[in-house]
C-alpha cells in the first residue's frame, strides 16, 4: 500500500508541474490538487494553458479531446501516463489495459458501464478492464484529467464500443 500512495503522490507532482501549478516542498499534491476545485479554476476551465511540447512524446487533437502523452509505449514501461483536455470521449473499452482518471481541473461526469459520477479538481476513478466508459466536462470548456495506465495505452485497445462490445 505504501508504495501506491507513493506512486499517487509522484503522479500528483507530475500532474502540478505539467499544468503549471507550483507546489511547495512541504504540500501534498492530492491537497494541491483538491486546492484548485476553486471556483476561479473551475470556470477558467476552458483556457488551459498549453502544455511545454518537451514535456510531451505527442500530442493528440481530436474533435472533444486533446491528449498529451507524457510516459507511453515508446519507453518500454508497463504503463503510461498522458494528461487529458476533454470536453467528450466517445464511448469505448480496453481489453487490457486499466485506466485511472485524476481530475486536475473541471468537473467531469464519468460514466462507466452506465454508471454517472461527478468528479472535481483531486477526485480519482479507476475504470475496470472490459469496462465501457465515456466522460464529458460539466465546466464551460473542457476538464483537464491525468491519464494512467497499467499496462501502457495502445491505439489497438482502445475499442469503440459502437462497433463492438466487450
Amino acid at each position: 500500500m505504501r508504495s501506491f500512495k507513493n506512486t499517487l503522490s509522484i503522479l500528483g507532482l507530475i500532474a502540478c508541474q505539467v499544468c503549471g501549478y507550483a507546489v511547495e516542498q512541504s504540500e501534498s499534491p492530492s491537497n494541491v490538487i483538491r486546492g484548485m476545485a476553486s471556483e476561479e479554476i473551475i470556470n477558467k476551465s476552458q483556457n488551459f494553458n498549453e502544455i511545454n511540447p518537451d514535456l510531451y512524446q505527442f500530442k493528440l487533437n481530436l474533435p472533444q479531446e486533446t491528449i498529451y502523452e507524457l510516459v507511453g509505449e515508446k519507453d518500454n514501461l508497463a504503463w503510461s501516463l498522458a494528461v487529458a483536455d476533454i470536453k467528450q470521449i466517445v464511448p469505448h473499452f480496453h481489453r487490457h489495459t486499466l485506466e485511472t482518471y485524476t481530475v486536475v481541473a473541471g468537473i467531469l461526469e464519468v460514466t462507466i458501464n452506465n454508471e454517472n459520477s461527478v468528479l472535481r479538481a483531486g477526485d480519482v476513478v479507476t475504470i475496470p478492464i472490459n469496462a465501457i466508459h465515456t466522460a464529458r466536462s460539466l465546466s464551460e470548456g473542457p476538464a483537464r484529467i491525468l491519464v494512467s495506465c497499467l499496462p501502457a495505452w495502445t491505439e489497438e485497445d482502445h475499442i469503440i464500443a459502437e462497433t463492438i462490445q466487450p
